[in-house]
This record gives structure tokens, C-alpha cells and sequence, in this order.
């Protein structure tokens, strides 16, 4: 992966541009994931790697600093699509 397109994918998380998947919403519900959460996780972001599905896992902390991963995949509408977090 470009640094540059790791630059947009935390770009996009800290900025809040992103939507949850049906599966994320309720996860992220279960887990006490919260925006902001996602957000930190973009801003703090340490590794960001490409998935054999195209999809973006982003290991970074949330706003209690305890580890978070994200996994996302970008949309044609620039936004991100988060498809689970843990």
C-alpha cells in the first residue's frame, strides 16, 4: 500500500467519513465502539495494511488509548464503509 493512500484512509476515519455496515452497527453497539472512538483511531493510527479483499485493517487507539482495530473499505463516494471493529 502507497503512503499515500494510508495518508487518505486516516484522513478519512479522523475526519468522521464513514458509515457502518449493518454487521458494524450492532458490533460497534455491542463492543461500546463509538465515533469518536473511530475517529482516534484514524488521528493515532500505527498500522494500516490491505487485506486480500481490498479491505483496509487500521490498528490504531481509541479515546481510552486501549488498542482498536478497524476494518474498511473505501467507496466509490470517497467515504469509508466500516465493516467491523475490535
Amino acid at each position: 500500500m502507497s503512503r499515500k493512500s494510508a495518508q487518505k484512509i486516516q484522513k478519512l476515519l479522523s475526519e468522521g467519513r464513514f458509515r457502518y455496515s449493518i454487521h458494524c452497527d450492532q458490533t460497534s453497539l455491542d463492543r461500546a465502539v463509538t465515533d469518536e472512538d473511530i475517529r482516534s483511531v484514524g488521528r493515532t493510527a500505527y498500522t494500516i495494511k490491505v487485506q486480500t479483499n481490498g479491505a483496509f485493517k487500521v490498528i490504531g487507539y481509541d479515546e481510552s488509548e486501549l488498542k482498536l482495530t478497524v476494518i474498511c473499505r473505501l467507496m466509490e463516494s470517497e467515504n469509508l464503509l466500516i465493516i467491523t471493529v475490535f
